[in-house]
């Protein structure tokens, strides 16, 4: 794990309630700046398209804004960011199915519907199979693949051994496999750690903060 961000995990929760007791925005830049990146591969894995992915993203940091106070004693606030941007890309791409089924009824468009064009190397079944997790399981991945923390750093979190939090990541990735047969994809189990360590962060576009504070 590196040391820079080992730093700013240890750092988000002062982050969180700088902002929350006394609306720091340097404190909410900062939470901005280490989430964005989870925040914006996750939206655009949903969505297919870095426009809609960018209004996702300052959709879930404003209303992590907004929610600051009742976010400090969460027990992940990774998780909670993950599992919020899903749902609010679920609503955007609501709206955004609206708009064109109105257009295309008005002759604006040619056809029902514009296709996006999904990402390169874009892995759509990550986010529906690790919604599908336990809560408990999917933390513990978001932790080690997201965070970059070591087994023993959550197990410290957890009040368990390392070797404890090592099988629970063994078993999560294993019902993800399974979670997936199921829904018809069959992903190798390197496949799945590869998406994991790969897609579950991208650098996020500036513009992405603008309009937030």
């Amino acid at each position: 794990m590196s040391e820079s961000r080992n730093r700013d995990h240890e750092q988000a929760k002062a982050w969180l309630k700088a902002y929350a007791q006394s609306r720091c925005e340097r404190a909410f830049e900062e939470l901005v700046r280490f989430y964005s990146g989870l925040v914006y591969a996750s939206a655009l894995r949903l969505t297919a398209s870095p426009q809609l992915a960018e209004e996702v993203a300052q959709d879930v940091f404003a209303l992590m804004a907004r929610k600051a106070k009742s976010l400090i004693d969460h027990s992940s606030i990774t998780g909670w960011i993950y599992v919020t941007t899903r749902y609010v890309a679920r609503d955007v791409m609501k709206t955004e199915n609206r708009k064109r089924a109105s257009m295309a009824k008005l002759g604006k468009l040619k056809s029902k519907g514009t296709p996006s064009v999904p990402p390169d190397n874009a892995t759509p079944w990550l986010d529906e199979a690790l919604h599908k997790l336990r809560e408990p399981d999917r933390n513990v991945l978001l932790w080690h693949y997201f965070e970059e923390r070591s087994f023993g750093e959550i197990g410290r979190r957890l009040g368990k051994s390392e070797v404890a939090c090592r099988k629970q990541s063994s078993r999560a990735l294993e019902k993800l496999g399974s979670i997936l047969r199921r829904d018809g994809y069959i992903v190798p189990p390197v496949a799945i750690i590869g998406a994991l360590s790969a897609q579950l962060c991208k650098a996020a576009p500036p513009a992405i903060t603008s309009g937030i504070l």
